[in-house]
């Protein structure tokens, strides 16, 4: 596998999942969707670096873009450039609103 056609199946992984889900594709399942697609080996391309970090490099030229989330490192994916996303860090008002200062002290302890 050559590393256009490696930029060129991660940019048509993260539209196509963008267009079904419209959230990010997780980099945990871009191996398995890579092996699918290509039959190629995509590896050998990272020279022994991590595919987030060839991600990373050619997110310019790529056609995707790299997000992840402010808190949680495990949550790391791809969306086509030009879309906006960023993960969401609120808590959820609905079970926020419906707890006491008691509550919330009676679990901290």
């Amino acid at each position: 596998m050559k590393k256009e056609e490696l930029l060129a199946t991660l940019s048509t992984i993260a539209q196509e999942y963008w267009d079904a889900h419209q959230l990010p594709v997780l980099l945990s399942q871009l191996p398995k969707e890579l092996e699918q697609r290509s039959q190629a080996d995509y590896k050998s391309l990272l020279d022994s670096g991590s595919l987030k970090s060839f991600i990373k490099e050619t997110q310019a030229d790529g056609g995707y873009r790299l997000v992840e989330h402010p808190v949680h490192r495990a949550k790391v994916g791809i969306v086509p450039t030009g879309v906006e996303f960023e993960f969401s860090i609120n808590a959820n008002p609905q079970l926020v609103d419906g707890l006491s200062r008691q509550d919330i002290v009676c679990c901290i302890r």
